[in-house]
């Protein structure tokens, strides 16, 4: 599967050429631009260290995080790529290694450590109107509902189509459908797949109002045709998002409802024969202000979550986030039954860049109650125009709601350091 991708990216670089060719006005030779090809490069060492995350628990009774004490991961990510610019295409594979460094084979990041990243196709058939065919991103706004989880040394792509419509500089409506999940050689049609649709528009500059987003999303899930239908999942989300900028003020909030069919699961994820209903919702908003090179923020965030006296599943799914860039950096909560209240600052300047972040977490369901505190803080150290050292930590003091006892208490300590080098 993954060599027949490859072989498709590549032999879609190699006649993109001659597709403008045939596509494009007759001109003569002196108007034909030449084809502008770009070799692209990046390498990213990691070390994180974690502590005391059981709290002074048994594994079993801790509710979030790895359920480990103390963990050592040493990772990178390697990725090499070509971009081809010619006419009315842009193509771009990106080839990427993930690894645990040092480790044995059954210890990868991903089933498939090497492995295409990137391999697509943009066709302009007019200048506001492109169509997008391959291996991409799928990235919008602040990354809360639909992300590329820049953190991951995996990241996460999608094989699919996209279509894009612009209206001027500051519009657009792009509809795509996509696959993130392959059932796997040998299943039968669709079975074991998953799916993403949707239409995602933005709509910039209305006044006070910078960027103005509206989207629908459709995210299915197949299982087992033989059957019935609660092996599958279609779960439809509608939200909205909108970027006010003020003079050195500026809000953000955003806002989503989503509704259609969850299966049961069992304690090893397998949907049951049984099915829920489902209807959640999420909203956050944050307010920040700038003042020289440093700006201050703070912001609320609230994810619904599954009553179980109810016949409806209300647990909000958080779909495809870059959730570490939210929910606190120390990755123990999704946004799903949770309350986050914050608030943090930023600085960046030539030769250094820093963040630090406070959250308070709270717990819905089945009744509210604390999980406790969050301290984050990141350091960014250019060292050329394409080196950069980072390093950071993440302190978490637990409350009751993070074991099934109540009892948890103590430190979680969360610190890494890692190198990025990209051309």
């Amino acid at each position: 599967m993954k060599n027949t991708h490859l072989l498709f990216v590549v032999l879609g670089l190699l006649l993109s050429t001659d597709l403008a060719a045939e596509t494009l006005p007759s001109v003569t030779r002196d108007e034909v631009a030449e084809p502008v090809l770009k070799v692209h490069a990046s390498l990213r060492p990691r070390l994180e260290l974690r502590t005391g995350h059981l709290f002074g628990e048994e594994a079993a009774d801790v509710l979030y995080g790895p359920k480990v004490d103390s963990m050592d991961l040493f990772s990178q990510q390697s990725r090499v790529g070509v971009s081809l610019n010619h006419g009315q295409v842009h193509s771009r594979a990106t080839v990427q290694f993930a690894q645990v460094w040092g480790a044995p084979v059954n210890a990868q990041l991903h089933p498939f450590p090497i492995q295409l990243y990137e391999g697509f196709i943009d066709y302009a058939f007019l200048p506001n109107l492109k169509l997008q065919a391959g291996r991409f991103e799928i990235a919008y706004g602040e990354e809360r509902v639909l992300g590329s989880v820049g953190w991951s040394q995996v990241g996460r792509t999608w094989d699919g189509l996209r279509l894009k419509v612009g209206f001027g500089e500051d519009h657009f409506v792009h509809v795509f459908g996509a696959r993130h999940i392959d059932g796997g050689a040998g299943t039968e049609a669709l079975v074991g797949d998953a799916y993403l649709s949707g239409v995602y528009s933005r709509f910039g500059k209305l006044g006070p109002v910078a960027e103005l987003d509206i989207y629908a999303l459709a995210d299915t899930h197949f299982s087992d045709f033989d059957t019935d239908a609660a092996h599958q999942e279609m779960l439809f989300t509608f939200g909205v998002r909108s970027k006010t900028v003020v003079n050195a003020w500026d809000l953000v909030v955003e806002g989503a409802i989503q509704g259609g069919t969850r299966c049961l699961r069992d304690v090893d994820g397998a949907c049951l024969t049984e099915s829920q209903d489902a209807f959640a919702w999420f909203a956050e908003a944050q307010s920040g202000y700038k003042f020289g090179q440093t700006r201050t923020f703070v912001g609320g965030s609230v994810a619904s979550g599954d009553n179980p006296d109810t016949e409806t599943n209300e647990a909000f799914d958080q779909l495809y986030p870059t959730g570490h860039a939210h929910v606190g950096w120390m990755d123990f909560f999704p946004r799903s039954n949770i309350v986050d209240i914050y608030a943090g600052v930023n600085t960046k300047f030539e030769w250094m860049s820093f963040t630090l972040k406070l959250h308070e977490f709270q717990r819905l369901e089945p009744e509210m109650v604390r999980l406790g505190n969050e301290l984050d803080f990141q350091l960014t150290l250019p060292l050329t125009d394409s080196v950069a050292v980072d390093a950071g930590m993440g302190l978490f003091l637990a409350a009751e709601g993070m074991s099934a006892t109540e009892e948890a208490s103590g430190l979680a300590t969360w610190t890494f350091a890692s190198m990025r080098w990209a051309f």
